[in-house]
């Protein structure tokens, strides 16, 4: 029987140890019961497959439909959007995956700030390469809205 990922939501099979999206042990995913009694991890009775708690010993019975699809709070994702927007049209980037704890994408979007600040400054460019640099930003800055925005709101 299939399970689905605590973590994003994907269905896993049998055989995944790891979610093929967000990449989560099986051992946190929900078992998808279809059409089968589910047996309580506490106790071992069988409870009908539509039971939140077991009626023998009282155990929350995990089930596909208490997942969540967005796991970060209302808050976080607006303070981790604005962090994104705001120093974006400045030529920040990856504030806001810092905010979501995804270090290493912030760490790649921070760096590429560091270069083009570095470039602007240090380098004389011509006319061409200025609007280079000026759509190099611009994509940055989508790219990274993107990336963010999927972060949050991916299944």
């Amino acid at each position: 029987m299939p399970y689905i990922c605590s973590q994003c939501g994907s269905v896993m099979e049998d055989k995944d140890e790891f979610c093929y999206r967000c990449g989560a042990t099986r051992i946190h995913a929900y078992y998808l019961n279809v059409g089968e009694d589910v047996v309580c991890s506490n106790c071992s009775t069988k409870i009908p497959t539509d039971s939140i708690f077991c009626s023998n010993c009282g155990q929350l019975i995990k089930q596909a439909s208490s997942v969540k699809q967005n796991k970060y709070s209302a808050t976080l994702t607006m303070i981790a959007m604005m962090l994104a927007f705001i120093p974006g049209i400045f030529d920040v980037f990856g504030l806001g995956h810092f905010v979501l704890g995804k270090w290493v994408r912030g760490s790649i979007f921070l760096s590429c700030s560091v270069a083009i600040y570095y470039v602007d400054r240090y380098y004389t460019l011509n006319e061409t390469m200025k609007y280079v640099l000026i759509f190099v930003c611009m994509a940055l800055f989508v790219v990274q809205a993107l990336d963010l925005y999927r972060f949050v709101y991916s299944k």
